[in-house]
């Protein structure tokens, strides 16, 4: 198959999935993250796969350097279990904020937990599919004033079990986390765009649509930043390891670059779902790197994020088939 003319950022390599981990090895890499290498190796016999969003994306050795096994917990935040008699993810002081209902784990009844609703921007007061939280008023349903900033995923974790994450519970209750990650992604792993979002115009045929790809393309277009997941895992490890946060910043500030593109950049009708798609699958990215940005204050939010990664894999690989059918329809070479 011909390589895509138009190639498109953000794209995993093919060895993408020794980065792109599953959850079982990224709760080990984040518990090492958290607890220490040699502690987590000792009660675990992990082998090197497991530990491969430690890589260096210059060399296949695996880096063992981000050694935290010396940090106390204390130097990391657990929250204090609040009262969530539904055990939804919303205490019950949120619910009173956001006027559900404190002895149903599903106030709208569409399925999905309140507190999942409320951590991936949904209503949880209008049943889905069309109960997006209007983002420009950060307003809730009939609410008069603007919501505050959802519970940690951490939080809502010990909420819902009840389990406050220490060293012996993160690896002894994979299966009770891995239930959690996954109905907190059941809403999907990539943020809603809408036509408002970007421009669209009523050009068309092979000008217009050369005219757009050229302008997604990191080959033709010098001011996209291209960003891998060996960047975004490189920066991880040096964050975690010296808690330099420069490198991490740097991925994020590029990835904010690309998105001010996307956005207005103009978008031939035709080509309006693929350019959603991408804009989408780009605000994923970035959202999920600040993720691990904060994970010692929330580092259930970091596994969730190290899932969505993951996730993201497939995504971009349609993207680029999509890119490829436009190619063809106008033979674009």
């Amino acid at each position: 198959m011909a390589e895509t003319k138009h190639k498109i950022i953000s794209k995993p390599p093919k060895e993408s999935s020794k980065l792109l981990i599953s959850f079982g090895g990224t709760l080990i890499v984040l518990a090492v993250f958290w607890f220490g290498y040699k502690s987590i190796f000792d009660h675990k016999k992990t082998n090197t796969s497991s530990l491969s969003f430690l890589r260096s994306p210059e060399a296949n050795t695996i880096n063992t350097a981000p050694n935290l096994s010396q940090k106390a917990a204390s130097d990391f935040t657990i929250p204090s279990a609040e009262v969530d008699l539904d055990q939804d993810g919303l205490s019950d002081a949120m619910e009173t904020i956001y006027k559900t209902d404190s002895s149903n784990p599903d106030t709208d009844g569409d399925g999905y937990k309140d507190g999942d609703e409320v951590a991936n921007g949904y209503d949880p007061l209008i049943k889905s599919p069309n109960d997006k939280i209007d983002r420009s008023g950060l307003k809730i349903s009939a609410a008069t004033s603007p919501l505050p900033s959802p519970p940690s995923l951490t939080q809502q974790f010990i909420n819902k079990t009840g389990v406050t994450p220490t060293k012996e519970n993160l690896l002894n209750n994979e299966d009770l986390m891995n239930q959690f990650i996954n109905e907190t992604n059941a809403r999907g792993v990539l943020p809603i765009v809408l036509d408002s979002d970007i421009k669209i115009i009523e050009a068309s045929g092979k000008t217009a649509i050369v005219k757009y790809l050229d302008t997604l393309s990191i080959a033709k277009n010098t001011k996209l930043k291209p960003v891998t997941p060996e960047q975004i895992t490189a920066a991880f490890a040096i964050f975690t390891e010296k808690n330099d946060s420069t490198q991490l910043n740097k991925v994020i500030a590029d990835l904010e670059s690309n998105v001010a593109i996307f956005r207005a950049v103009e978008v031939p009708r035709e080509a309006v779902e693929l350019d959603k798609k991408y804009l989408s699958a780009v605000l994923a990215l970035l959202d999920d790197t600040k993720m691990l940005k904060n994970y010692k204050g929330d580092y259930v939010s970091a596994l969730v994020a190290a899932s969505r990664l993951e996730g993201l894999k497939p995504i971009f690989t349609e993207i680029e088939d999509d890119i490829k059918a436009l190619e063809k329809k106008y033979g674009i070479k």
